[in-house]
């Protein structure tokens, strides 16, 4: 990815909290599938994201599952806004609307 990435407190407290490391999260930017969900830009690296040269690589297996969550500005820096894993579905819960409209005040979401 061509774009400079900085972090947010936010994102920096939850690596801090996850015990992920800011050159993980680059490489999840750099061989993740995108997804543009909801104004932002999200990063999934799967099983089948991982280079077959690195996936002898323990550390970078353990990556299978992390997201990351950033916005684009107009200046092109890609902001990362929160990072967390979801192995099991993580990609599926990506791509997919919600059922509800949550902006709707007639309609409870929760």
């Amino acid at each position: 990815m061509d774009a400079q990435v900085s972090f947010s407190t936010h994102a920096e407290q939850r690596c801090a909290e996850r015990n992920i490391s800011m050159d993980e999260v680059l490489y999840v930017v750099t061989h993740g599938r995108r997804v543009y969900n909801a104004g932002s830009l999200v990063f999934f690296l799967g099983k089948r994201d991982i280079p077959h040269g690195d996936r002898a690589n323990q550390r970078i297996a353990q990556l299978e599952g992390l997201t990351v969550q950033t916005i684009q500005t107009d200046g092109g820096w890609l902001v990362v806004m929160t990072v967390y894993r979801n192995r099991e579905r993580g990609y599926k819960d990506q791509r997919r609307k919600r059922k509800y409209d949550c902006r709707n005040e007639d309609l409870s979401c929760w």
